[in-house]
Parts: C-alpha cells; structure tokens; sequence
C-alpha cells in the first residue's frame, strides 16, 4: 500500500487477522478442522496437508483415524508431496504410528 503509515499498515494487518479468526470460526463451527484439510484441493490432489491432517485427527481426538491415515501414507498407499525424516531416517507417519502404538492405542 503506497504512502501508506506504520500505523495504517498495522491497523490493516490487525483488521486482515481479526477477519481471518472470524472466517476460521465460522468454517470450524460447521465441521472439524480435519474434515476441512481432507478436503482442501492441495490436499487431495497432492497430499500436501498429510501431515496436518494426521496431526489434526489427534488433536480432536479421533487417534485410531490418524493412526490408519499414518499407516497408508507410511506404506505409499497414499503419497505426500513432502516427507519429513527423524534423526534415524524414519518418516514422520512412521513415528506418528509409534507414539500412537506406545500412547494411545490399545494393544491388539
């Protein structure tokens, strides 16, 4: 914004979060974050939001749909536009399916 003041750009980018709050909760209120990232078109076209989907399904609570969403993307049964390591060379699904293993999920 040219000319624009300090004040005016922060008063702006204070108006654009405060907008964007309201537009996050109006979208959350009529279904779960999860629901909203599964079905975000950078997500189902490439995976993009792997991550973030699995770790939003163990924020609300659903561990057995993160655990089995980990498990297809860890077997390549779905891909991921992005693959995050550990220090041993396994993949985030992978260490996301052991914490659930050793945390959550009850032994079969």
């Amino acid at each position: 914004m040219p000319g624009a003041t300090p004040d005016q750009v922060a008063g702006n980018v204070v108006a654009m979060v405060e907008g964007s709050v309201n537009l996050f909760q109006s979208c959350i209120a009529t279904a779960p974050f999860s629901d909203l990232v599964a079905a975000h078109p950078n997500q189902v076209e490439r995976g993009a939001y792997a991550i973030t989907l699995v770790t939003s399904l163990i924020h609300e609570g659903n561990v057995e749909g993160a655990y089995q969403l980990a498990k297809r993307y860890s077997t390549g049964q779905l891909t991921s536009c992005s693959i995050l390591k550990g220090e041993n060379g396994e993949s985030f699904h992978e260490l996301a399916m052991k914490w659930i293993e050793s945390n959550h999920r009850p032994m079969v």
